[in-house]
């Protein structure tokens, strides 16, 4: 029988605390990454769509300035055209307005529930225990 050598045994086992280090740490790397890439996909996707709103709008006005152009002898004013854009941008306000109200009582709603106590399964957890 081969007799084992308790000195040498505890370097040759691998070190869990090394393994775990190591293992935290490619996870908090995976995990910034993830946030970074959130981040640019997020910035480019705010881009796009602020390009795609503008450019709505300034379809919007080309149109109202045509068919007021085509529509009437009178011709297009500058008052016209800002009355035309005084009365959208109200409109945008209180629509954003509305969102508003409406998630402020969606979240009053959720805060509103009881929440459920649950038990913990951890023997060493004081609260519990």
């Amino acid at each position: 029988m081969e007799s084992i050598d308790l000195h040498t045994l505890a370097s040759s086992l691998p070190n869990a605390h090394q393994n775990a280090e190591a293992e935290l740490t490619n996870n908090f790397k995976a995990a910034a990454l993830s946030i970074t890439t959130l981040y640019r996909s997020s910035k480019e996707a705010s881009k796009r769509a602020y390009s795609a709103g503008y450019t709505a709008a300034c379809q919007d006005l080309m149109q109202m300035i045509q068919q007021g152009v085509s529509s009437d002898g009178n011709g297009m004013t500058v008052g016209r055209v800002m009355d035309w854009l005084d009365a959208r941008l109200d409109a945008v306000k209180s629509r954003e307005e509305e969102e508003l109200e409406d998630e402020e009582t969606t979240r009053r709603k959720q805060t509103a529930k009881p929440k459920e106590r649950v038990r913990c399964q951890a023997l060493h957890c004081s609260t519990c225990h």
